[in-house]
């Protein structure tokens, strides 16, 4: 994320900083160009796993992020696909998780692993922790083994009390060219079929967070009935 952002990899101001004690989260901020604002990352935060282990360090990202809550609409936290302790520590310090999947059938066996480790977290860390959505990616639609797989996701969406995103993310080879020269896939092929794609889903997660929104403002102030 930092290197396609354009953001510089600051040693000394980075999240790794930020998550160790070193500086306050807002005196790591770089406010970019086309991507708003964001904290990088740098080589460091590969030795975070270790630095992290004693108890309650799972807590840290919720409390270093919790000063820039009133600031942002949104923050995104950009997770590492092993389910170690940063990732436990985002789900204890986020709203709400987006779970990304390719259509292959390793993919769908780790989604037993995500579905355990978030209700663990919901049971001792984050009890208003909500599943978004799973967010099928290189998705190849005409393919049967792709079809099959994804009913399969949608079945395991079930169990985790949540749903497969409208429109999956179509296999692309733009979007490996894209990293490869360190754009986003918005600027590097703006009408690929994954750029438009990636579009329907943020909107098909931005409409489920306004109806999530207004489920949990009614919960709220509705008084409730009376047995």
């Amino acid at each position: 994320m930092t290197l396609i952002t354009g953001a510089t990899s600051t040693p000394g101001a980075s999240i790794y900083e930020v998550l160790t004690g070193g500086i306050p989260a807002v005196g790591c901020i770089q406010r970019t160009e086309f991507y708003g604002d964001i904290i990088p990352a740098t080589k460091p935060l590969t030795r975070l796993e270790k630095e992290l282990a004693a108890p309650g360090a799972a807590a840290v990202m919720s409390q270093v992020l919790k000063p820039l809550k009133r600031e942002y609409d949104f923050i995104l936290i950009d997770c590492p696909p092993a389910l170690g302790i940063i990732s436990v520590s985002a789900l204890i310090a986020a709203d709400g998780v987006v779970v990304p999947v390719l259509a292959d059938i390793l993919s769908i066996q780790s989604l037993t692993d995500i579905k355990d480790t978030i209700e663990v977290v919901k049971e001792h860390g984050n009890p208003d922790l909500s599943v978004l959505g799973i967010l099928i990616t290189r998705h190849i639609g005409r393919a049967i083994i792709s079809r099959d797989l994804t009913d399969v996701i949608e079945k395991m969406a079930a169990k985790m009390d949540t749903r497969v995103f409208n429109t999956p993310v179509r296999d692309c080879i733009a979007i490996r060219e894209a990293q490869a020269r360190q754009m986003d896939i918005y600027n590097y092929a703006p009408r690929s079929n994954a750029a438009a794609d990636y579009s329907a889903a943020v909107k098909d997660m931005l409409n489920g967070i306004k109806k999530g929104e207004a489920k949990r403002w009614l919960k709220k102030h509705l008084p409730s009935p009376r047995r």
